[in-house]
Formats: C-alpha cells, sequence, structure tokens
C-alpha cells in the first residue's frame, strides 16, 4: 500500500471510529468506491474499510436509532488482459472482444537445379489481423483478413458459432473442412515453415456449416460446405454466370486414449465427398488441378503438377493420421488420398501422399494437445527469453512424399509427378508469442518424365521469424 493510500484510509477509520462526527453511511460508502475506482486506494484498503463500515452499521458506540442504510453494491468494472494478447471482457462475463494478428516474414535460398532457376528471395508470408469474441456468453464469432499477398490474401475464418449445447458447438461461416491433422492446425503452431506435400489433396476452408461434438476420448465432427469465399461465381464475370458451385460433406473422429500435459496418443480419420461444379472443379471458372510447391513458398515453381484435369465429375477424399508426445518427444505421420470420378468415359484417378515427422525440444517442454479440435499448438515456452532463460529450442525432421501420377502411358493419363523431400529444421521460441525457424529441404526426387524438371534435385534454406499474439 502506498503512504497516499495508507494516509487515506487512515484518515478514514478514524472518521468512522467517531460517531460524534460520523458522516451519513451512504455517503461514506459512495467515497470509498469512488476512491477505489480512482486508484487512491488499494484493494486491500478498500476491503478493510468495508467491513469496518459494515461493523459501525450494525451496531454504531453510542448512535441513535436510525433506519437500516442500503448498502451499495461493489462497481464491476470490464476486465482486461494484455498477457500476450489484447482482450476485454464484460464485468459480467457475458461478452468479450480479443483483437489478434500473426507476421510471418520469409527468406528462401535454392541450390539451382537442371539449369532450372527457382528465383531466390523474402516475402512477407502472411501478415493477418483477427477478431474474435463473444456476445451473451454461448455465442461466439471470428474475423480474420490476410493483408499480405504473397500468402493466400483475403478473408480466412469468418464464422459464427454456438456453443450452449452439452459438448457440442455448431458452427456457420468460411471456416477449415474437418479433413487431416497437419491441415487443420493453425499455421503458427505447425512445425515446419510449410505443410508437407500430401496435404495438396485436401480442400482448406470453404462456406458451409458444421457440428463438433467431443466424448471421454473421442472428438467428431461432420459438415456440409459449398466452396471457398475466394472461389465463389462472380455475377459479372460472363465466363461463370449461370454456372453451378460444387458443393462437400466432411467428417473427422479423433481418439485420444492419453492425454495429459507431457503425455498424448493420438489416432483420427476423415473423409470428405466433393461433388465439381459444372466446370469440372472446386473452383469456379476452372477445372481441376492439383500442384504443389517444393515446400518453400518464395518460388513459383511447381515440380509435381496435374495440370487441367477433364470431366470430373465428383472427389472421394479420405486420410489416416497419428500423432505421439512423450515429453519433449513427438512422431506425427498422416497418409492422404485422392480418388477422382470422370465423365466422358475417361479413366478415374487416385492420387496419395504421406509423411512422417519427429521432434525433440531440447529445453525439455512439450508440444501441447488441443483434445477438442484434435490438434497440436506450439510449447509452452518454461524459461523466457531475456528473463533469465534461454527460451524453447526445438530439433525436427520430416520425410513427405506425393504422387500426382496416375495411369501414365494409357488413355486419359494424368503425369503431375512424383515428388519426395527431407526436411531439417530448427525452431527457437524466446516466448510464448515469437518464433524463429529455420529449414533445410532437400527435394529427394522429383519422377516426372517429359518435364524440365524430371529428376531435379534442389537444396532449399529457409529461414522465418514470427509474431504471433
Amino acid at each position: 500500500m502506498t503512504l497516499r493510500s495508507r494516509f487515506i484510509a487512515a484518515g478514514l477509520a478514524a472518521l468512522l471510529s467517531v460517531p460524534a462526527i460520523a458522516a451519513p453511511d451512504q455517503a461514506l460508502r459512495e467515497l470509498i468506491e469512488v476512491l477505489r475506482a480512482e486508484g487512491a486506494i488499494s484493494q486491500q484498503a478498500y476491503e478493510a474499510l468495508k467491513r469496518t463500515l459494515d461493523a459501525e452499521t450494525v451496531a454504531p458506540a453510542q448512535a441513535p436509532a436510525a433506519a437500516p442504510a442500503v448498502a451499495v453494491a461493489p462497481a464491476q468494472d470490464p476486465q482486461v488482459n494484455t498477457k500476450g494478447r489484447f482482450e476485454v471482457t464484460s464485468a459480467d462475463g457475458e461478452s468479450s472482444f480479443r483483437l489478434g494478428g500473426r507476421i510471418h516474414f520469409d527468406g528462401n535460398w535454392f541450390s539451382d537445379t537442371n539449369d532450372v532457376d527457382f528465383g531466390d528471395g523474402t516475402q512477407l508470408r502472411r501478415a493477418w489481423i483477427d477478431i474474435e469474441g463473444r456476445v451473451w456468453g454461448d455465442w461466439q464469432y471470428k474475423l480474420a483478413y490476410n493483408l499480405a499477398d504473397s500468402g493466400r490474401a483475403g478473408f480466412q475464418d469468418v464464422y459464427l458459432q454456438y456453443s450452449g449445447l452439452d459438448r457440442t458447438l455448431l458452427r456457420l461461416g468460411h471456416f477449415k473442412e474437418p479433413l487431416g491433422l497437419e491441415l487443420l492446425a493453425a499455421s503458427n503452431n505447425i512445425t515446419f515453415m510449410e505443410r508437407a506435400l500430401p496435404t495438396v489433396l485436401l480442400p482448406s476452408r470453404s462456406v458451409g456449416a458444421a457440428v463438433y461434438r467431443t466424448f471421454d476420448s473421442v472428438t467428431a465432427t461432420l459438415g456440409v460446405f459449398g466452396e471457398g469465399i475466394d472461389k465463389l461465381s462472380d455475377a459479372a464475370d460472363s465466363s461463370t454466370a449461370g454456372l453451378d458451385e460444387g458443393w462437400a460433406t466432411s467428417g473427422r473422429l479423433t481418439f485420444a486414449p492419453v492425454r495429459s500435459d507431457t503425455q498424448v496418443l493420438h489416432f483420427g480419420a476423415s473423409a470428405g465427398y466433393r461433388k465439381a461444379n459444372d466446370y469440372g472443379g472446386t473452383q469456379v471458372g476452372t477445372p481441376l488441378r492439383l500442384r504443389q510447391r517444393p515446400e518453400a513458398n518464395v518460388t513459383s515453381i511447381r515440380l509435381v503438377d496435374t495440370g487441367s484435369i477433364a470431366e470430373v465429375d465428383d472427389l472421394l477424399l479420405w486420410g489416416l493420421e497419428a500423432a505421439w508426445v512423450n515429453g519433449p518427444f513427438s512422431l506425427q505421420a498422416e497418409y492422404m488420398s485422392m480418388d477422382i470420378s470422370r465423365d466422358g468415359g475417361l479413366p478415374d484417378l487416385r492420387f496419395s501422399g504421406y509423411y512422417l515427422f519427429g521432434s525433440w525440444i531440447l529445453t525439455g517442454e512439450s508440444r501441447r494437445y488441443n483434445f477438442d479440435r484434435g490438434v497440436f499448438t506450439n510449447p509452452r515456452v518454461g524459461a523466457l527469453a531475456g528473463r533469465g532463460g534461454i527460451g524453447a529450442w526445438e530439433l525436427a525432421a520430416r520425410f513427405s512424399q506425393v504422387d500426382l501420377s496416375d495411369r501414365v502411358g494409357g488413355p486419359g493419363a494424368v503425369p503431375g509427378g512424383e515428388q519426395s523431400n527431407m526436411t531439417l529444421g530448427v525452431n527457437w521460441y524466446p516466448n510464448d508469442n515469437l518464433r524463429f525457424m529455420l529449414n533445410w529441404i532437400r527435394v529427394l526426387d522429383v519422377d516426372r518424365p517429359g518435364s524440365i524438371y524430371d529428376g531435379a534435385e534442389p537444396d532449399i534454406m529457409a529461414l522465418r521469424g514470427q509474431i504471433y499474439w
């Protein structure tokens, strides 16, 4: 308690102890409330004065009988959280507002191969601003926008959800379809700078509605979707006028029989069915096309690329996932597949891929697990850098592979190519809002006969600095 607070508290206590000059009870209560609101007295002094006043009200010494005083309820102020983020919560806890964001700044350097110049450079990978919160307790909202042109610019998550049902969440808007493990994790929380090669097979965000349900060790999600905000038909574009949008249904199950702060065992499976739009794709105005960068985003070169796939009718997507965390050690793996049915007598197609990675946090922290969403997040730093510690340090290694070729040499063939990569990574977390990443990516092989990229094996050095709040 400051000297000023002690002086004021002592004066008020003395005033309360002299009945001959005692101020009216109501006025004293109001004065105490004002002093607390202005910060003139501490919470401890406020509570002590209030107890003294209450005692005087019940049994005042030598005070004439008077009508009972009407107690004034303590004023309630909004709560402001500024630890790593800016969030304001109403006094009754029914409403909140949080301002968040992320900035990812990258640099990539390539060893050119097959006389291909990949283009060294830097980019603002992501620059997000997001707003989320709740109204009337059970209703939540989120709006996120990416300002960086080098990433997927435009609206990201934009949705409204209701959480007033027991262990059940209802969501409506633009958000990620429930497919896969790594694709569902936020870009702030993935272990490597870019997601693994086979994630090209799964969609990301679409407009739709979904139900999320949790059980003791199981989560289940089921949704119905259209296409993404950036993929919807433009009424002013004559080339897409009158075309029906595609639609999809997708779902995911996870099972976590072991989960604690340092131990997690996770299994999952997801599947989706998507009906192509009238243009034969998942984006109005263009047919289906799958292509993937070499796990480095600065370059525009895709070493594997199906080109436009003709006469697509529908797609069946499915995947299996598993992860294990044991203290500072973790393993994670996924297999993904896309089956394509085509019209016009063309043969059906199948593309697939998988990855496996392991990580070791040298400073002893563990990857955290969000059971309700069935995803992993960054470790909570034990000893903050600059405050007596060195932050958290992590080593990681990943192998990934994707095959975008089918029926090569036959009718209706798609020689998109097969690629495999090895990545070694070092992550430094100075605190819970900063991360610096170093990735060395080795393209082990590209099997794409007839392409200038066939046999390409570049080495890539990638750096990232990111802040998120």
